[in-house]
C-alpha cells in the first residue's frame, strides 16, 4: 500500500499541475469554456489550491476566450503555447428530446494533439505536488499519449501524487468516439490507470475497461495491476467506493434540492477527491468531499463552477447531509 500522506501531501497551497484540451462550448454563443482536466483546474482553484494547465491552443476565433478563461479563474499558463498550424477543439452542447444534454466533439486534428513527450519534457516537476490526468487526452493522438505516459513516469519518479480519471468517450453505440477502436482505448486507458497512485473511474467505465461487474473484482483487478488505491464512482445516489489495498469502504451520497446538468458533474468529484488527499484527508474522507462537489456541479449550468470556495463545499456538505435526513433533499 502506499503512504498517499507520504505523497508531498499536507501543503499549504497545493500545486496540482493538469495536462488537456480546452473546449469552447457552443462557439459563437453565449460562450463557456469546458474541458474535463480544465473543469477539474478550474475547480481546485476555487478550492484554494493552484492549478497549472498544460496545452496548446490554435490562433483561431475560440483562442481569446480561452486565455481569457484561463486569466479571469487564476488558472497557471506557464504552459500554454498558442500555434498557427492547427485549430482549437471544440464542442456544442444542446437539450435533446428526452430532456438530456446532446454533446458533439470537434478536435480532431487540435492544437492539443499536437503535444508530444519533447514538449512536456522541460516541465519542473519538483515545484508541483500531485499531477492530474484523465483518458481524454491521451486519447487524441498517439503523440498525446506518449506524452501522457512520460508525464505519468516522471510525476512517479519525484513522488508526486498522481490521480488518473478514465473519463471515457463513447458514443450511443458504445464505440469510442475518440480512440480508433475500443481495444485500444481499453489497453492504453488500463496502462495508465496501473501506473497512477488514484484511479478514478466511473462503475459502468470500469466495467467496460474490465469486463468484470463486481465491485471487488474490479477493484481487485487494478490493485493487481499496478493501482495503489481506486475511487470506484457508483454514479447517482450510490456514492463512491474508496478501495485500497487495507481498506474498503463506501462513500455516501450527496442530496441536491434539483438537477440542471450532469456535465462536469465527474470533474468535481475528482477535484474534490485530489482537495481532500492534499490536505491530509483519507482517501475515503477524500472521496467522500469529491462526492459531494460532484452534487453541487450538479446544480450548475456551467461546465464547471459549482464550488465556489472550501467553505462553500464544507457549508453544502453538513445542508445536505442535513436535508438528506429529512427527506427533502432525495436527487
Amino acid at each position: 500500500m502506499v503512504d498517499l500522506s507520504m505523497k508531498k501531501s499536507k501543503v499549504i497551497t497545493p500545486r496540482i499541475l493538469t495536462i488537456g484540451e480546452p473546449l469552447v462550448v457552443n462557439p459563437g454563443s453565449l460562450q463557456v469554456i469546458g474541458g474535463a482536466e480544465l473543469n477539474v483546474a478550474k475547480n481546485l482553484v476555487d478550492l484554494g489550491n493552484h492549478a497549472e494547465y498544460v496545452t496548446k491552443l490554435g490562433n483561431d476565433e475560440n483562442n481569446d476566450a480561452i486565455w481569457e478563461f484561463l486569466l479571469n479563474n487564476n488558472i497557471g499558463i506557464q504552459y500554454v503555447q498558442t500555434i498557427s498550424t492547427h485549430p482549437t477543439g471544440y464542442m456544442t452542447k444542446a437539450e435533446n428530446a428526452k430532456g438530456g444534454m446532446g454533446i458533439k466533439y470537434f478536435r480532431k486534428g487540435s492544437a492539443a494533439s499536437t503535444i508530444d513527450p519533447n514538449y512536456v519534457d522541460d516541465i519542473n516537476l519538483e515545484q508541483y505536488d500531485a499531477l492530474h490526468l484523465t483518458g481524454i487526452f491521451p486519447s487524441l493522438s498517439d503523440d498525446t499519449y506518449e506524452a501522457t505516459k512520460h508525464l505519468m513516469n516522471k510525476a512517479n519518479f519525484y513522488r508526486l501524487l498522481t490521480t488518473f480519471d478514465s473519463n471515457l468517450r463513447l458514443g450511443g453505440d458504445g464505440n469510442p468516439l475518440i480512440y480508433r477502436s475500443t481495444e485500444e482505448m481499453i489497453r492504453k486507458t488500463n496502462e495508465l490507470a496501473f501506473m497512477s497512485d488514484v484511479f478514478m473511474p466511473g462503475l459502468k467505465e470500469a466495467r467496460t475497461l474490465t469486463g468484470l461487474h463486481d465491485e471487488d473484482d474490479i477493484a481487485n483487478f487494478y490493485l493487481y495491476g499496478g493501482a495503489k488505491n481506486i475511487v470506484l464512482k457508483r454514479g447517482g445516489m450510490d456514492g463512491a467506493y474508496a478501495i485500497s489495498e487495507s481498506n474498503r469502504e463506501i462513500v455516501n451520497s450527496f442530496g441536491v434540492p434539483y438537477v440542471i446538468d450532469k456535465v462536469g458533474a465527474g470533474d468535481a468529484c475528482a477535484a474534490g477527491t485530489i482537495d481532500g488527499l492534499l490536505r491530509g484527508l483519507s482517501l475515503a474522507e477524500s472521496a467522500e468531499r469529491g462526492c459531494a462537489a460532484s452534487a453541487m456541479q450538479l446544480m450548475s449550468r456551467a461546465d464547471n463552477g459549482g464550488i465556489k470556495s472550501q467553505r462553500h463545499l464544507e457549508e453544502f456538505m453538513i445542508e445536505s447531509r442535513q436535508k438528506q435526513a429529512s427527506g427533502e433533499w432525495t436527487k
